[in-house]
């Protein structure tokens, strides 16, 4: 699993010019997912990652990229 690059973090919130809020709100991992409702940590079990995120797509399904700005913050 990749690790958070905080420097990589504050220059993708720059550019889009938006706080922690918009990864937050869209993250699986804050979503309730019933997988993880009695879960400590993930810390080493990378199945349980697996099955969060897999829950996740099945209910939101898969999120497409969108390459530059959105037209609101344009």
């Amino acid at each position: 699993m990749k690790q958070v690059d905080e420097r990589d973090t504050m220059f993708s919130r720059r550019y889009l010019g938006t706080d922690c809020g918009m990864c937050i709100s869209s993250c699986p991992f804050s979503q309730n997912m019933e997988t993880i409702k009695n879960i400590d940590t993930f810390a080493g079990n990378e199945s349980l990652i697996a099955a969060v995120l897999g829950e996740f797509r099945k209910k939101y399904g898969k999120r497409p990229f969108v390459p530059g700005n959105p037209d609101w913050l344009r």
